[in-house]
């Protein structure tokens, strides 16, 4: 027949008769080549060759499903609001800060207006830090 396909090992062989596959597998021990040597039906290998063809259709099935769906889409609703919770949480946290940095600046305003206005009672008096004023 001389038709050649490739092994799941990645090796090329070659079939021997019509409906069966002299294939080589990967072992530790290559002394005994009847240890090395298996038989595959043409039914194994096509099976083989379209495994991935079979679990790529099954799994179409499974994300297609509707139950499957409605978890997936209960999953996403979920996380979302837990975005919009977090992201809420921090802006208010944002503000919070900004609130306390604001009062902060008042507090240091009128700490200055208060010494200010006690330096200019004091000055209007003539009297500077104890001392008569020479004048």
């Amino acid at each position: 027949m001389g038709d050649r396909w490739v092994s799941h090992e990645g090796r090329v062989e070659s079939i021997n008769r019509k409906y069966f596959v002299r294939v080589t597998m990967a072992t530790e021990q290559r002394d005994d080549p009847a240890e090395t040597v298996e038989t595959m039906t043409r039914y194994q290998i096509y099976h083989a060759l379209n495994r991935a063809k079979r679990l790529e259709k099954a799994a179409e099935r499974y994300h297609n499903d509707p139950a499957v769906l409605a978890r997936r889409a209960e999953r996403e609703r979920l996380k979302a609001e837990r975005e919009v919770a977090k992201a809420a949480e921090v802006e208010q946290k944002k503000q919070q800060k900004q609130l306390d940095k604001q009062l902060k600046q008042q507090q240091a305003t009128e700490n200055i207006r208060t010494m200010v206005e006690k330096r200019k009672s004091g000055g209007q008096s003539g009297v500077r830090c104890g001392a008569e004023n020479p004048q």
